[in-house]
């Protein structure tokens, strides 16, 4: 997927529930496909995994040392720039080396739609890889945004700025 021309800021990743061990589910990427290394070495659980404002690039790996569980929240702020005419790619947690079409491709996935801003959320789950949420509008142009999508057993909600997308 082509990157979305867009800053982040803040990307946290929670787990909710420590009642399982999920280790299993460690971000592994090849090297080889990543020409830009982790940004962070170490995270910390509920630490940001992003403190500064960074404009998105392609294949950028912001941590390769990644615990999750079944019950999580993700957040962060996004300043839009413009609108690309494909599918955008904004945030992935991912277990894969591929691109898609991978089982844990999207552990979630956020992108903006074609031709919009408008928020796509992409969670694989069993029997659907890459089971969508699309928020109702677009995100404005060059103003930040937050993007909080919470798992919690069988529910996922989405939000923009506190309210349900």
């Amino acid at each position: 997927y082509d990157s979305a021309d867009a800053e982040l800021l803040s990307v946290n990743y929670t787990t909710i529930s420590e009642e399982e061990d999920y280790s299993s589910c460690l971000t592994i990427r090849n090297t080889s496909t990543v020409t830009l290394g982790p940004l962070v070495k170490n995270p910390k659980p509920g630490k940001p995994l992003l403190k500064g404002p960074r404009r998105i690039q392609f294949g950028r790996l912001l941590t390769d040392k990644f615990k999750t569980g079944r019950n999580f929240e993700v957040s962060f702020n996004i300043t839009p720039y413009s609108k690309k005419a494909t599918l955008a790619s904004i945030l992935r947690f991912t277990k894969s080396s591929n691109n898609k079409g991978s089982k844990f491709d999207n552990m979630p996935g956020f992108f903006f739609q074609p031709n919009s801003t408008t928020v796509l959320a992409v969670m694989g789950r069993n029997g659907n890889h890459h089971g969508t949420v699309p928020s109702s509008k677009d995100l404005p142009l060059n103003s930040t945004s937050t993007i909080t999508m919470r798992v919690d057993g069988d529910q996922l909600t989405l939000s923009i700025n506190g309210s349900f997308a």
